[in-house]
């Protein structure tokens, strides 16, 4: 189900007070920043409000980590959605009021396979009580010990996963942010 009315507090899901523009610029993306490229990062960033989602882990739990069959590699829709439920079970599992976002990856295939990523976000953007601007959860998984390099490990060669930590999950008012994310595809 998606979110299309006011149904949650920002203050039930989120960490306040928003992210500061200045943590915004520093982590806006994992590819080098050149230096005509940094006042258009800094409007982006001041323009664009971030919060961190609340944890339901205990603190020093280690990173979200899913795990993927190694077969299901977007051949079909039906993978795409399974990959979807995957995440989203993970991710409401982990993280407070999240069980009516409805999420889809927003990369492609092909970057999945060579550089070992999932990211996406939230269908829609989600209205909130309390908060006047809606916003988008936004989520970036890499490979076990992949990441930019693109590794795809195997868990064990009778039990073919494909593993992914949790790098980063947020809501944002821009879908597309950049904050602790890389570009591939």
């Amino acid at each position: 189900m998606t979110v299309s009315t006011c149904e949650m507090k920002l203050s039930e899901v989120a960490t306040l007070p928003a992210l500061s523009t200045e943590y915004k610029v520093e982590n806006w993306t994992g590819c080098e920043v050149f230096p005509d490229e940094e006042e258009c990062i800094r409007e982006e960033a001041e323009e664009t409000e971030c919060f961190w989602l609340r944890s339901k882990r205990k603190e020093g739990g280690g990173r979200l980590k899913v795990s993927i069959a190694s077969s299901t590699v977007f051949s079909s829709p039906q993978d795409t959605e399974t990959i979807n439920n995957i995440i989203t079970d993970a991710l409401v599992a982990s993280y407070e009021n999240l069980d009516k976002v409805e999420l889809e990856i927003d990369n492609n295939c092909s970057s999945t396979q060579k550089y070992g990523v999932l990211q996406g976000s939230s269908r829609e953007p989600i209205c909130f009580t309390d908060h006047a601007t809606p916003l988008y959860l936004v989520y970036y998984f890499s490979a076990q010990g992949g990441g930019a390099t693109g590794t795809w490990r195997r868990n064990s060669a009778s039990n073919p996963q494909l593993d992914f930590e949790l790098q980063t999950v947020y809501l944002s008012s821009d879908r597309s942010c950049g904050m602790h994310r890389n570009f591939f595809g």
